[in-house]
């Protein structure tokens, strides 16, 4: 799948919770730029992610669910399906499990170079 159908499939999803935050301020009578500014974020912001112009990360949505007085399953209600390739493989639990180990180990290197240095390696050996 290309990467165009996978961003326009997520697209899709933003824009889906996007209607979702507009129907609830609406709803409860506010402005976009209100919650601009009880969320700390800059103008316009709330019309972007309204619009499907912008994602909206997970702290982001719990916040407007508290402001919102609604749940945050709330945004995903009737929300169109994602597929898994859409999202990504899913590495293996093995996979996870080496992952870890290497970033223990990675985590217990002192000199910043030599980490440098090893993650120079894995960029250069992941292609």
């Amino acid at each position: 799948m290309s990467k165009l159908v996978k961003r326009r499939s997520l697209d899709n999803f933003d824009h889906h919770l996007g209607c979702r935050l507009a129907l609830r301020r609406q709803k409860t009578g506010r402005t976009a730029a209100q919650l601009d500014r009880a969320l700390f974020l800059a103008p316009g912001s709330i019309t972007d992610f309204e619009n499907g112009r912008r994602a909206m990360g997970a702290g982001l949505l719990f916040g407007l669910s508290r402001i919102l007085e609604v749940s945050v399953s709330y945004f995903f209600e009737d929300a169109p399906a994602v597929a898994k390739a859409d999202l990504g493989a899913i590495p293996s639990r093995d996979t996870v499990a080496d992952a870890e180990r290497f970033l223990e180990a990675y985590l217990k290197v002192e000199d910043s170079a030599v980490r440098r240095d090893i993650l120079d390696l894995m960029k250069a050996a992941g292609g």
